[in-house]
């Protein structure tokens, strides 16, 4: 029994350093179960040795204790439990807010990423389509066509190069 004594205390001591904890909920406890303790030793001894005269009282005594430190400590577990709740609710909703809030930005980035692709097959589209146009009119024959792009991409160069054919052509 002592053993488990000694062990309740270096419990005790630890949670009474650890911040998280109500230390004077964690001293009280403590104090409670010393006295349990003590009493139920005391009056184990007296069962032991005979020479405990009030036998009924002394049972009574630790009874009353245990049902003291059992209550005490159910009311804490309850506390602990609705402060537990408390906070797992509280890091809910900051989870819930992270989700929404990540969410929001990507989609505002699939949005943003779609209307730069857009604009880009847009332009890239325009320009071969301009270039499509003007190779056809010079199938047909009409070699006063313009082309007018100027880029310094590949679509550039072959801009550059049609014009080199109707500069050589006409």
């Amino acid at each position: 029994a002592d053993s488990m004594v000694k062990r309740f205390a270096a419990v005790n001591d630890s949670l009474a350093r650890n911040v998280t904890t109500d230390s004077a909920a964690i001293a009280k406890f403590d104090g409670t179960f010393r006295e349990y303790s003590t009493l139920a030793k005391l009056t184990s001894i007296g069962m032991i040795s005979g020479s405990m005269e009030d036998l009924m009282g002394g049972m009574q005594a630790v009874k009353s204790k245990y049902a003291e430190l059992s209550t005490g400590l159910a009311t804490q577990i309850t506390a602990q439990e609705a402060e537990i709740e408390k906070a797992y609710a509280s890091a809910d909703r900051l989870q819930s807010a992270s989700f929404a809030v990540t969410s929001a930005v990507l989609v505002i980035a699939m949005v943003l990423l779609g209307v730069l692709a857009w604009g880009t097959l847009g332009s890239v589209i325009g320009a071969m389509r301009t270039l499509s146009n003007t190779g056809r009119d010079i199938a047909r024959g009409k070699l006063d066509v313009q082309v007018d792009l100027h880029s310094k991409d590949e679509i550039g160069e072959l801009a550059e190069a049609f014009r080199g054919m109707l500069s050589y052509i006409g």
